[in-house]
């Protein structure tokens, strides 16, 4: 493991004007390869429901993977496309 990720201090402005996140939003969402059996659809269903309640929440999938094409079909077809951002695989810095 590299000790620096410990104590790194990202640039989180700077990182959501990279993908481009809202500076307010509360996001939530994965760092991970994007596989059926991370769950990623439901987090994508309950994000509409957040939405529908009035909740601020905007979902963040970082990779790529066997699910991409499929989770950017489910974001749209809930109407998330403003909502949810699935920028591929980024570099680590």
């Amino acid at each position: 493991m590299d000790a620096d990720l410990l104590t790194a201090r990202p640039d989180g402005a700077g990182f959501r004007r990279t993908v481009g996140l809202p500076a307010d939003a509360i996001v939530v969402g994965s760092v991970s390869t994007l596989n059926r059996y991370e769950g990623f659809a439901t987090l994508l269903n309950a994000a509409a429901l957040l939405r529908d309640a009035g909740g601020p929440v905007h979902v963040l999938l970082v990779g790529d993977g066997p699910e991409r094409a499929g989770l950017t079909r489910l974001a749209l077809s809930l109407g998330l496309a403003d909502l949810v951002t699935l920028p591929g695989r980024l570099p680590a810095e």
